[in-house]
């Protein structure tokens, strides 16, 4: 389970929060739900160099095929943008 959420404690329009550090802000949410069974995959959904916008990315593709292979049953996101 991985992606990237938001925390309060870190502003909404910070900018550059590096893709470590939203993996570190995701592992700790998680780790805070482990009673729930909650537990982080090892392998990074991570593509940097790309916007969030850009639906056609490498690691978002596996992403979205271990979700249907049932390999992923919830992501946690760092920071939800701009929907179209």
């Amino acid at each position: 389970m991985f992606a990237r959420i938001r925390f309060p404690a870190i502003p909404f329009d910070t900018p550059l929060i590096s893709l470590d550090v939203q993996r570190q802000a995701a592992q700790a949410y998680i780790a805070s739900q482990r009673a729930e069974g909650w537990v982080c995959l090892p392998q990074r959904y991570d593509d940097g160099g790309f916007t969030g916008g850009n639906m056609d990315r490498p690691a978002l593709g596996r992403l979205l095929a271990d979700i249907e292979a049932g390999k992923v049953d919830l992501v946690v996101v760092y920071k939800v943008g701009c929907a179209r």
